[in-house]
């Protein structure tokens, strides 16, 4: 009894300690931390050669950015009700903002020289974190795709005026 008594006040700091860590937990619960890898692999170069230098490769770079931009973040919101999962009401006036602005915090690209490319997801939820970082690289792929395509056909459309264009110069000289 006379040992409680003298590391009474002991027993009141583990017990503070213990109410204080409780409460920053449950106000401050841990993220989880998802990862998605993927390499990507270069195509072989054209020969110097050929006129027309398309190729399939994929630019880290723009994978980088399609998987944090805001049409990404558009998408993530819809797809998982990001309003009701981080308790933002829609009808808050910058609803989107905030969105934005958590979704920037906890999504994460890095692109290492070895090919590899991480996208990493914090979230409070396992598997809200996981279906997020599997849906951006998925969803970022198919953008990436859309991008290209488009970007191929605005290369091609500009070949296809100058072939147009030195066409109409030969004939403007042969007659």
């Amino acid at each position: 009894r006379e040992f409680m008594a003298r590391k009474r006040w002991v027993f009141l700091a583990m017990g503070i300690a213990f109410v204080v860590s409780s409460a920053w937990f449950l106000t401050h619960p841990p993220l989880y931390r998802s990862s998605v890898s993927f390499y990507l692999v270069n195509p072989p170069e054209p020969a110097p050669e050929e006129p027309l230098r398309l190729s399939a490769g994929t630019d880290p770079s723009s994978l980088q950015h399609i998987a944090t931009s805001t049409a990404m973040f558009d998408h993530l919101i819809e797809a998982f009700d990001l309003h009701a999962h981080y308790g933002i009401p829609t009808t808050h006036p910058d609803a989107r903002a905030v969105l934005y602005e958590v979704l920037s915090s906890r999504i994460s690209v890095e692109y290492r020289d070895t090919g590899l490319i991480i996208v990493l997801v914090k979230d409070a939820d396992r598997q809200m974190a996981a279906a997020m970082a599997n849906e951006i690289f998925e969803t970022a792929l198919s953008m990436y795709k859309e991008n290209y395509a488009a970007s191929i056909k605005l290369w091609l459309d500009v070949y296809a005026q100058v072939i147009d264009s030195t066409d109409h110069i030969a004939k403007a000289r042969s007659a």
